[in-house]
């Protein structure tokens, strides 16, 4: 399980950034999520690999073991024919070991690894595994983006396994690794979070930076116990982070961890402003926050990238599995269940079935394709997809999300666009499971109130709903987080 870093942030020559992907670029480096495959998709931006050098946890590797989900760093250029190509591709994840709680719902929470908060959304992709059947003493490995000293929000949790066999916690001789902030630092040992590392016999790399309190290190070792004790390290890697000589365009995709104002913040302690930024989204957020996940594009200045361009990219709260009617001729979208949902530059793409098609995007979709679509509400009430899977066929639709609209007298609800209709043959839940009357399930579901419905695909929406239930309201996304 061990790995190496690359660097946190190469030397960015971007010479011009488009919006909604359409970037005209001579060089072009920086870290993002990728997102599909046929070339490399990273935040939007589509690479060229036929020269390109990978690197997979510090070992040399090819295309086919990229991921969508993985955060990548990436170096590139843009010849005169336009099309990017990638030079070198560089993958790190964030934490290695074994599953120590997890406590997610529809989608929605955390888990704990080596004493890290691991947020997860719908977005996350799940690898060997599902947000259902991950459990405790589990070895994963995490891509993630950080949100705080020891809060990281997953974009993929793989279980690893050896030939399609799990694999098991040895105490004291499985490899682990995780990213984190130095704190309580001694002599003998110091903290990553509630992580106690025991530095006594690792080989200490310092980068471009000195092992101090605050530090961004990488540490590789073993543990006795899977979910207790104190991490024995080999090594040690310390990150540089500094901007101070950075010049030159750059992209990078991640979360707000300081926030100031639209002119001072930091984006994975990158120093950032946005103020005069361009968006290139259509979402509800207005202003920028700490918590927010952003995509920004801009040119370093003084130690600061100022940005041309910024996406705000919200925690997807509305998901819809349903059959494909029309894909959209200019490929902005396709329509399901009466609707249709709008797909961006940097949409996720996973097949999902049988004989995956690695390179699925937008335009291999066709009417009759059964997928999954998890999104967001914009501005004007547009379902904006963040993640699309196609799945085998399924003869059962399903919508979830915040309620629109209701009408108990009719027995239609109204969820993320999507009719549904409700009779005396559906069965009405509530948050636990337990059935509900329909003038109960009506007097709660009110507009807000996030429910999930299931039933036939009649191309309009569900006619008639089998079963229809409330959701915890706490799993309603933020717009704000």
């Amino acid at each position: 399980m061990t790995r190496r870093s690359g660097s946190l942030m190469l030397a960015l020559l971007i010479t011009a950034c488009g919006g909604a992907g359409d970037v005209l670029l001579a060089g072009i480096e920086g870290t993002g999520v990728v997102t599909g495959f046929g070339s490399v998709f990273v935040d939007g931006v589509e690479f060229s690999t036929d020269e390109v050098n990978i690197q997979i946890n510090g070992e040399s590797g090819d295309e086919s073991d990229l991921r969508v989900g993985d955060v990548v760093t990436v170096a590139g250029r843009n010849p005169d024919d336009g099309a990017a190509i990638a030079d070198r591709i560089v993958f790190d994840r964030a934490i290695g070991g074994p599953v120590e709680a997890v406590s997610i719902e529809s989608d929605s929470g955390e888990i704990r690894v080596l004493e890290q908060t691991v947020l997860v959304d719908a977005n996350t992709r799940f690898i060997g595994t599902d947000a259902d059947t991950l459990a405790s003493g589990d070895l994963v490995a995490v891509s993630a983006l950080r949100r705080g000293d020891a809060i990281v929000r997953a974009t993929s949790i793989e279980q690893l396994n050896d030939n399609g066999i799990a694999r098991s916690f040895v105490p004291g001789d499985t490899e682990l690794d995780v990213e984190g902030r130095v704190s309580n630092l001694t002599s003998s040992s110091f903290q990553l979070g509630d992580l106690t590392v025991a530095r006594d016999a690792a080989v200490t790399e310092d980068a471009d930076a000195p092992l101090e309190n605050g530090a961004l290190v990488e540490v590789t070792g073993t543990r006795a116990d899977a979910a207790d004790g104190p991490l024995t390290a080999t090594r040690v890697e310390v990150r540089g982070e500094s901007t101070e000589d950075r010049s030159g365009s750059a992209f990078v995709e991640g979360i707000i961890t300081a926030f100031n104002s639209e002119d001072d913040f930091r984006v994975d302690n990158i120093p950032a402003a946005a103020g005069s930024a361009s968006r290139r989204d259509n979402s509800r957020v207005t202003s920028l926050q700490a918590g927010l996940r952003v995509s920004l594009r801009g040119e370093f200045v003084d130690g600061r990238l100022v940005a041309d361009s910024l996406q705000v990219e919200p925690e997807p709260d509305r998901r819809i599995t349903a059959r494909v009617t029309e894909v959209m001729t200019d490929a902005s979208g396709v329509r399901v269940l009466g609707i249709e949902a709008d797909v961006l530059p940097d949409t996720l793409y996973v097949d999902a079935r049988e004989g995956a098609d690695r390179a699925l995007r937008i335009d291999r979709l066709e009417p009759g394709d059964n997928v999954e679509l998890t999104g967001y509400a914009d501005r004007e009430g547009g379902f904006v997809v963040t993640r699309l899977t196609r799945i085998s066929d399924s003869t059962t639709s399903s919508v979830r999300g915040p309620v629109d609209s209701r009408d108990s007298s009719s027995g239609e609800l109204v969820v993320g666009g999507v009719r549904i209709n409700t009779d005396s043959s559906t069965d009405f839940r509530d948050e636990t499971g337990r059935t509900l009357s329909r003038d109960s399930f009506f007097e709660r579901a009110e507009p807000g109130v996030p429910i999930t419905a299931a039933g036939p695909d009649n191309a309009a929406g569900i006619d008639i709903a089998t079963t229809v239930k409330l959701l915890p309201t706490e799993l309603q996304a933020d717009d704000a987080q």
